[in-house]
């Protein structure tokens, strides 16, 4: 077994050492700076795979480049499916910097292949492990867009009957931020881009079922994990993997990736009402998306051929189960340092500090007479009268 998995990765990247050498993808906006040699190993390999297999499109991109044209900041804020997946492929034909956990940074090669690839931590050296300062200075560059889903995890995990709806708090952690430190651009401007994948749902086959049972049992465990309880991390980041649906075998639906107008964060805006303009051109234009039959621009670039669509989906059946193996044997292989920190905590529990008596508070008259006050002549019984 495990010298077929060696085997298969091998194979895997050495066909994927191409992208070294050829674009895989079209220019679906200016570039400001040009790939590195990982950046053409990931967006190309991603992208291809996107293009021939989804037929996926990006649409009204040229609102990204009249922000960044105009030397302003620019936000792209997204809706969170169930998929996920969409969101890497997004990056990859669009080149935004991408902010994800600073957690993710503690590795030294992992933190400088992340860095590479253009994701930026949620805390930074440089602001004192500030994620509201990070923020800040990742928003502050022009050169490329920052992306951010604000809804997250719960967006994403949402019920069955609340697909394509878009599920924020009244305000959010960016428009927070924004509103606090909307000084810093004040010159140049600031300008969200609401984008949206339309058949981002449907890319994973799965059910009903599978949809609420998965997720009620993702935050099920999430709650014992966020009570200490460290054994169930594994399991949980499982059920979140596979509650996605069948991750081996993506479905070829076509995928349109739509950008909006830019929404232009003005003088009198709120956080709460900056947000529910952004919402609200959010949802028209996912609705609006749905709606919408889009053709295809590259009609000969698709996977047509039905012998062509089954050695492709072969591959890629066989890519993914490379990529699931190798994902899952990560994710367990936490499993025994967790057991060991968790049979440490209990066989050496920490002691409760007792907490020290507090002392009583001064009064004004004994913080005026360094804490030696006599009560006044009114108060002060006489020797007559305590006789």
């Amino acid at each position: 077994m495990i010298v077929a998995l060696v085997t298969a990765a091998v194979l895997f990247v050495a066909f994927k050492l191409q992208y070294l050498f050829v674009d895989g993808i079209p220019d679906f906006r200016k570039r400001r700076k040009p790939l590195n040699w990982i950046q053409r190993l990931v967006f190309h390999g991603v992208g291809s795979f996107a293009l021939s297999w989804n037929d996926m499109a990006v649409h009204n991109s040229e609102a990204i480049d009249s922000v960044l044209d105009d030397g302003r900041s620019c936000l792209m804020l997204g809706y969170h499916s169930r998929c996920t997946t969409d969101i890497l492929l997004v990056m990859s034909l669009l080149q935004p910097r991408l902010i994800v956990t600073h957690l993710f940074f503690a590795v030294p090669v992992v933190r400088t292949v992340l860095a590479m690839i253009g994701f930026l931590p949620s805390k930074t050296a440089k602001s004192g492990a500030c994620e509201e300062q990070a923020f800040v200075e990742h928003l502050s560059q022009t050169d490329s867009p920052l992306m951010l889903l604000p809804g997250g995890i719960f967006e994403a995990l949402k019920p069955w009957r609340d697909r394509y709806k878009v599920n924020w708090k009244d305000a959010p952690g960016y428009a927070r931020v924004i509103e606090k430190h909307i000084g810093q651009w004040k010159t140049k401007g600031l300008s969200v881009v609401p984008f949206y994948t339309r058949n981002s749902e449907h890319f994973y086959p799965t059910t009903r079922w599978w949809h609420e049972h998965s997720a009620a049992l993702f935050f099920r465990l999430y709650d014992r994990s966020k009570r200490g309880n460290l054994l169930v991390t594994p399991l949980m980041i499982s059920t979140l993997l596979f509650s996605l649906g069948c991750v081996l075998c993506p479905l070829p639906v076509q995928l349109d990736t739509v950008c909006g107008e830019p929404v232009h964060w003005e003088d009198k805006d709120t956080a709460a009402s900056f947000n529910r303009r952004v919402v609200a051109a959010l949802q028209k234009l996912v609705d609006e998306s749905n709606a919408k039959q889009f053709t295809s621009n590259r009609p000969g670039n698709r996977c047509r051929d039905p012998l062509q669509r089954e050695l492709v989906g072969a591959m890629i059946a066989l890519q993914n189960v490379l990529f699931a193996s190798v994902t899952l044997l990560l994710i367990w292989s936490t499993f025994l340092p967790l057991l060991a920190v968790t049979l440490f905590r209990a066989a050496f529990p920490k002691r409760k500090k007792k907490k020290s008596p507090k002392a009583a508070t001064p009064t004004v008259a004994e913080q005026s007479t360094g804490g030696n006050a006599q009560p006044s002549g009114d108060e002060a019984p006489s020797k007559d009268k305590a006789q």
